[in-house]
């Protein structure tokens, strides 16, 4: 359901689902969380082939769970990754599981952090996909200034950034929030401001960046009239 009527049930679902388009399609098990994505042609064939992976993902997600039932580390460790990539546990719960794994390794800390950026891209996918018009724009960039501020890892998938800082960009304008939006904008030429088909769009915000600085240096300049000079 992608209609954006708020009475219908689930109008989020593909985006919840990590659904960037369509056709999408994913096997999910009985309490709706996504075993497999499947990314091949459509095909009988192939459609097997990602239902057999399903079955395997949640067989092997249910044999790590009794053995980390016994207090094998190293299965609550791959329990952990397979719930945040099938959204069972989110990332404030993951943290608090977190220490209790003991020592990562160095390819443990990568295959977290990998699952960790899944759950924010599909967050950020999610929201952004709720937003109705162009008016509620920034309250969806309001929504990941305070991500990034509660300390929030930011997303890593290239659409995702996009998306991201575009609407924190948006919010911090609306407030006049120079600071924030000066990181925004820093971050997305990180990004992209090698790609010549961005040249416009850096050159219109940079614009409505001194615009602001210039507003906020004549607004100085007004209270300090109104205060005698002093």
């Amino acid at each position: 359901m992608t209609s954006q009527v708020k009475t219908d049930k689930h109008p989020n679902l593909l985006s919840k689902k990590g659904g960037r388009g369509f056709p999408h399609l994913v096997f999910m098990d009985k309490d709706g969380f996504v075993m497999a994505t499947h990314e091949a042609e459509p095909s009988i064939a192939s459609f097997e082939e990602t239902a057999k992976t399903a079955k395997q993902t949640l067989d092997q997600y249910l044999d790590l769970k009794k053995k980390a039932e016994s207090g094998d580390k190293t299965a609550k460790f791959e329990v952990l990754v397979l719930e945040l990539q099938a959204g069972r546990v989110d990332l404030d719960q993951a943290d608090k599981e977190t220490p209790g794994l003991g020592t990562l390794s160095d390819d443990q800390k990568k295959k977290l952090e990998a699952a960790r950026s899944k759950v924010v891209d599909t967050w950020v996918v999610e929201v952004a996909s709720a937003i109705g018009s162009e008016a509620e724009a920034p309250a969806a960039g309001k929504k990941f200034i305070e991500w990034k501020k509660a300390g929030k890892p930011a997303p890593s998938g290239e659409d995702e950034v996009g998306v991201f800082y575009s609407l924190i960009l948006m919010a911090a304008k609306e407030t006049k929030d120079i600071e924030t939006y000066e990181d925004a904008l820093k971050a997305l030429k990180k990004k992209f401001g090698s790609n010549p088909q961005a040249k416009d769009f850096f050159e219109q915000k940079d614009k409505e960046l001194a615009g602001l600085k210039a507003d906020k240096a004549g607004g100085k300049k007004d209270e300090k009239k109104d205060d005698g000079g002093k």
